[in-house]
């Protein structure tokens, strides 16, 4: 499989360490298998998951004023086409330890 660099991605250090959590089990399945999971978004239990963000929302809105003058039909489609695409995007999400701890996060919940 090819690499890909990403010019947002910003990774100055070659020793930057990622991370993720996972159960032993799947830790074991990585290890044996040599090889990567991804979840299905629509499976992960987050309905935001592939949903439009309001950037996004955002960009649309001024494209349509200026490109094409479809005013909101074309928002609604690009957000009717990402719900039906997101059956077609998997996951697996990594981090990388810049500082920020996840732990604060889900303790606040």
């Amino acid at each position: 499989m090819a690499v890909i660099n990403n010019s947002e991605l910003n990774i100055s250090d070659d020793d930057v360490q990622i991370w993720r959590y996972m159960d032993f089990t799947k830790f074991v399945s990585l290890l044996d298998r040599k090889a990567l999971y991804f979840s299905r978004a629509d499976y992960v239990g987050d309905p935001f998951e592939g949903a439009v963000s309001k950037l996004k929302l955002n960009e649309l809105q001024m494209w349509d004023v200026v490109v094409d003058y479809t005013g909101q039909m074309a928002v609604e489609k690009e957000i009717q086409t990402a719900k039906e695409n997101i059956p077609f995007h998997y996951l697996n999400c990594w981090h990388i330890n810049d500082g920020y701890n996840i732990n604060e996060v889900y303790d606040q919940n």
